[in-house]
């Protein structure tokens, strides 16, 4: 994962913040061997970002090169919010059970935080004068409220470290620092508080911490494990390692791994999400110089990732084709991007329109799972 390349936005200016039409145009085709499946569906906003995340609410911020945007009507419109000068390409926009509000530029190695819903921000954790150091996952653990940010890299250079805060945000401190490695594809928590980091691209570990980050233990090495995504105690893990594309399943913490789905020629599993009650979306996207022919796909499971189909498939064989970020879930929905200003919004829970048009206030039609709001209530409710 680290041979993604480091895409940079378009000039952007003050211009370039309203959409006149939500729907805009229809996107790229999908290729007609991809019959359309009765729980997903897709909205395509016009106005674009590189990353994005909603908060409880349903506000939305997303990143496009140096600056982050808010939005309160799903990127039919957006205002500039806070900017980053030197940041060339947004990796993470991310939000914790507080609504507090986190992003990263990457060429900027600074975490910024609004605690107000966009209004004021600060930069709470800054890497140092290394431009290609930054960020691309972080986690919360449901039962602390602890945050943990793995560190990314562009280019060549090499700094594989967790950082965990203690204090939403506020503070931080190193956790986990992997010599030799380049960098953390991914940091997850589950339900129950293990929190686990896969690093890349040379060692290759999968780490877990059973005491809140205080430790870590080696539970598997020699995979480039890109994707981590869990339901109670069990893993979903995915690679863009070897020669083929690869879905695993660990029903005991990452020791042992049962294959769910093994796809040659290779592809990234780049990201797994939850959509509640077994039902797992994942990405799977291209590299570089890919095979001829191959293309991106979206792969759903509605059996708590025991088998995988395709409901979505990008009419492109360009390098680093298919979806690189998404957001969290916010009622039923994902906000997807790749890395050519592509957009789009998915559900995975079915949805009361076959169309799927906004709604007048500007909300999107859509359901809550219970699975999806427990977790975020709880902490709540403690703090």
């Amino acid at each position: 994962m680290g041979r993604m390349k480091r895409f940079v936005s378009r000039t952007l200016s003050d211009s370039i913040t309203t959409a006149t039409q939500w729907l805009g145009g229809a996107g790229p085709n999908t290729p007609p061997d991809i019959a359309p499946h009765p729980r997903v569906r897709f909205v395509y906003p016009t106005q674009t970002v590189e990353c994005a995340a909603f908060t409880s609410d349903g506000i939305g911020f997303g990143g496009k090169g140096s600056v982050l945007y808010r939005t309160r009507d799903f990127f039919r419109t957006m205002e500039p919010v806070d900017r980053l000068p030197s940041g060339e390409t947004c990796y993470l926009v991310f939000v914790d059970s507080r609504d507090y509000v986190y992003w990263n530029a990457m060429g900027s190695g600074r975490l910024r935080r609004s605690t107000d819903g966009g209004n004021t921000w600060t930069t709470v954790l800054h890497l140092g004068a290394n431009p290609d150091r930054g960020f691309w996952r972080m986690c919360e653990q449901p039962t602390t409220g602890y945050l943990f940010a793995g560190e990314y890299t562009s280019k060549h250079a090499i700094s594989c470290r967790v950082h965990r805060s203690r204090d939403w945000g506020e503070t931080w401190e190193e956790v986990l620092y992997v010599p030799g490695e380049r960098h953390v594809h991914a940091v997850h928590s589950t339900d129950e508080g293990t929190v686990y980091a896969a690093t890349g691209d040379s060692l290759s570990i999968l780490y877990r911490s059973t005491d809140n980050g205080d430790s870590w233990r080696i539970v598997r090495a020699g995979r480039n494990l890109t994707a981590i995504a869990s339901y109670g105690s069990t893993l979903l893990l995915g690679s863009d390692a070897g020669w083929s594309s690869d879905v695993w399943k660990s029903r005991d913490g990452g020791v042992t791994w049962e294959s769910r789905l093994h796809l040659k020629p290779r592809r990234n599993i780049v990201w797994i999400r939850h959509f509640g009650y077994g039902v797992f979306l994942a990405s799977h996207s291209l590299d570089v110089n890919p095979p001829q022919g191959l293309l991106p796909e979206l792969l759903l499971s509605e059996d708590y990732g025991d088998t995988w189909t395709p409901v979505y498939r990008w009419n492109t064989t360009a390098d680093w084709a298919g979806s690189w970020r998404e957001s969290n879930v916010y009622q039923g929905w994902l906000h997807l991007s790749d890395e050519y200003g592509f957009n789009m919004m998915v559900t995975a829970v079915g949805a009361p329109s076959s169309h799927l048009n906004p709604l007048p206030d500007g909300a999107m039609p859509g359901v809550r799972h219970p699975e999806s709001i427990t977790v975020r209530n709880k902490v709540r409710e403690e703090a």
